[in-house]
């Protein structure tokens, strides 16, 4: 997963994970169509609290991981074998 940090006027900044994904199989066979799932969240930053701001992103961009692949799972879950 790449996760993109982006710097805007004041002090929030946009944090935008994302994921591409395609689902093949043992034979090669594609499952559907290859897709991508982008999370947004807003993260607001100090410098004076570097520290526990840090500590905040860390876990805020852990949560945004399991979000996108709970959304993977699902999209696995109703995508139609290949006939």
């Amino acid at each position: 997963m790449k996760v993109q940090l982006t710097q805007v006027k004041g002090p929030i900044a946009p944090l935008r994970p994302w994921v591409r994904y395609e689902f093949v199989d043992a034979k090669g066979r594609a499952w559907g169509e290859p897709g991508e799932i982008t999370i947004r969240r807003d993260f607001s930053f100090s410098e004076s609290q570097a520290l526990a701001k840090e500590r905040e992103e860390r876990q805020l961009i852990r949560d945004m991981q399991l979000d996108a692949a709970a959304q993977v799972l699902r999209r696995l879950q109703a995508v139609k074998r290949p006939g």
